[in-house]
């Protein structure tokens, strides 16, 4: 049996996602999972950043610029990077074998648990981490001849973006904090998941075909299963201070 964990990453936003995350701990209390309970890391100036960084001192990230595009442009995406950062920490000094991160504007539906379980089943044992919502936009990058099937229903991931809901495992937590530690981060976390550079991570998903499990705040894919009508536009970030040219550097 594989020993489960959850934890609900809060991100700052413009309006309410009580509710989805009632529905989420509500689910998972009653599947008998654990919270693991890290909480999130909020940066809305550098100040925050340098003392994240101070107690961690592992984390680190590159600032640069790729086509006039600067990372991290703002504290609040070295934040949401630090969220789940600490939740992989936090995870391998535990006996878990395995945790369901969910950030809160999700709102799972009332099959997410059963298809889960099924993943875990199916997945290989030497995943990182499992994909449990691809942006609707992002199915039409699946190719049935990269992408195969390793199990009924899962696949092998054809995403580049969103961190709303995964599974990671403990090897894919040590592999990450082990490359974070040693070259750095410059990309954002969801990016840095599923695109991180081939061979890095070995990283599973829902085939796109299959009715989906999580439902995101200004998704296209409409309704939940479970029927709850989801927010109709995007929920805009809390607006941060601007990372300052001075910290160009690796922080080390």
């Amino acid at each position: 049996m594989v020993r489960l964990a959850y934890n609900i990453v809060h991100i700052p936003k413009i309006g309410d996602t009580q509710r989805f995350t009632k529905r989420a701990a509500d689910l998972f209390a009653a599947a008998g999972i654990e919270d693991l309970g890290v909480p999130s890391v909020h940066t809305p100036s550098m100040n925050e950043v340098i003392q994240f960084h101070e107690k961690n001192p592992n984390f680190r990230y590159k600032a640069h610029e790729v086509f006039g595009t600067p990372f991290p442009g703002n504290c609040g995406v070295v934040g949401a990077f630090a969220s789940h950062y600490s939740i992989w920490k936090h995870m391998t000094e535990t006996r878990h074998d395995a945790v369901i991160v969910i950030e809160d504007d999700s709102w799972l539906t009332d099959d997410f648990m059963h298809t889960i379980n099924c993943m875990l089943l199916c997945a290989p044992a030497s995943f990182d981490f499992m994909s449990l919502f691809v942006p609707q936009a992002q199915k039409v990058l699946f190719n049935p001849q990269k992408h195969q099937h390793v199990s009924p229903g899962l696949c092998k991931s054809y995403q580049t973006a969103s961190s709303a809901a995964y599974i990671v495992s403990q090897k894919g937590a040590l592999t990450a904090l082990y490359d974070i530690g040693l070259f750095g981060f410059a990309l954002p976390i969801d990016i840095y998941i599923w695109g991180r550079g081939p061979g890095k991570f070995s990283n599973y998903t829902l085939m796109p075909d299959l009715p989906p499990i999580v439902q995101v705040v200004g998704d296209t894919a409409g309704q939940s299963a479970s029927g709850e009508p989801l927010a109709g536009p995007v929920e805009e970030l809390i607006e941060v201070e601007t990372v300052d040219g001075s910290n160009d550097e690796l922080m080390h």
